[in-house]
């Protein structure tokens, strides 16, 4: 009963709707570019959004300049 009720408290870290890539990227090798191009490669069926300060878009998603309103 408890391992249940733990378990469902952590839904939303292991099964998230929405993944915030800070500090993705456009270029290749940076830690950015290459978590979200790993995510894009998954099965994740949420959405994934993009952070970087600049960049109006990364691999076709619409990039955001902050982490808070991106949904």
């Amino acid at each position: 009963m408890q391992q249940t009720r733990i378990a469902g408290g952590l839904s939303a870290f292991f099964e998230p709707r929405v993944v915030a890539v800070i500090g993705a990227n456009r270029e290749p090798r940076k830690i950015g570019s290459e978590i979200l191009h790993n995510l894009l490669l998954t099965d994740f069926t949420g959405t994934v959004v993009p952070v970087h300060p600049t960049a109006p878009e990364i691999s076709g998603l619409k990039a955001y300049r902050k982490a808070y309103g991106c949904r």
